[in-house]
């Protein structure tokens, strides 16, 4: 799988927008201790380069409220259901903190950080 970094905005204090860039790899990724064949849509989370989504979200955006070294706190917007038909969109925010290129943890807003690991699955393993 081709290595990917996306470029996102950091909003800043004021008027002032700076770049940033979210160290992962796009592709599948399943709760740690999860095998990827068949995994239970409970435990996989997808990242396209442009946002998070599970398997019951799609057309989803994640943006940098703010980052602290690998840790990020993003606000995630999805527009459609995970089949992609259209939904009313809605957003959650979350903490992501990056171990690596295809390993990060993952708190929803309100849970305990830094939450669950997930690990990137290699190309394909993770299908339906």
């Amino acid at each position: 799988m081709k290595r990917l970094v996306v470029a996102v905005l950091l909003a800043a204090c004021g008027p002032a927008v700076a770049a940033t860039i979210v160290p992962l790899q796009t592709g599948t990724y399943v709760l740690s201790g999860t095998p990827c064949r068949n995994a239970p849509f409970a435990a996989m989370m997808r990242y396209d380069g442009k946002g998070l989504s599970d398997p019951h979200s799609a057309q989803c955006r994640s943006r940098i409220l703010t980052r602290s070294g690998r840790r990020y706190r993003v606000a995630t917007t999805c527009r459609a259901n995970g089949d992609g038909s259209p939904a009313t969109p809605t957003t959650e925010i979350a903490t992501l903190r990056v171990r690596a290129r295809g390993v990060f943890a993952y708190a929803a807003a309100g849970t305990v950080a830094p939450g669950p690991t997930y690990r990137l699955c290699p190309p394909g393993s993770a299908d339906r």
